[in-house]
């Protein structure tokens, strides 16, 4: 297995036209017995370090979700009861449904008794 990904690393060099390896390739049992550590925003459902995607039927109250979870981190207001383990800034993008947005935004802010001005 070695000498398949110093190949494989080998081709990638050749293919940049580098000399120095930028790509770090691990076997699967490397990768599997490394420890796994996860860093909660919220436990155990918001991991800090991962791309989060929120998907369902239609009317399945995907964007409610996402966004009572995005002002629970932004405000450092617990959501649903979790605590929020590290607050910080939440880049909302909205991928339908832009113009009802702001309404929920404020509806969020009204029921947290959150002022949404800092």
């Amino acid at each position: 297995m070695d000498d398949y990904m110093n190949q494989a690393e080998e081709q990638v060099r050749q293919a940049d036209g580098q000399t120095t390896n930028k790509l770090k390739f691990l076997p699967a049992s490397q990768l599997c017995s490394a420890p796994i550590r996860t860093d909660w925003i919220i436990k155990p459902y918001l991991d800090k370090n991962s791309l989060t995607v929120l998907f369902g039927e239609p009317g399945s109250m995907k964007t409610f979700l996402a966004i009572d979870q995005g002002l629970s981190v932004a405000t450092n207001t617990k959501w649903q009861g979790q605590a929020i383990r590290q607050c910080g800034l939440v880049f909302y993008i909205a991928g339908e449904g832009f113009s009802g947005i702001s309404k929920r935004v404020k509806a969020w802010a009204i029921a947290q008794q959150i002022d949404l001005e800092n």
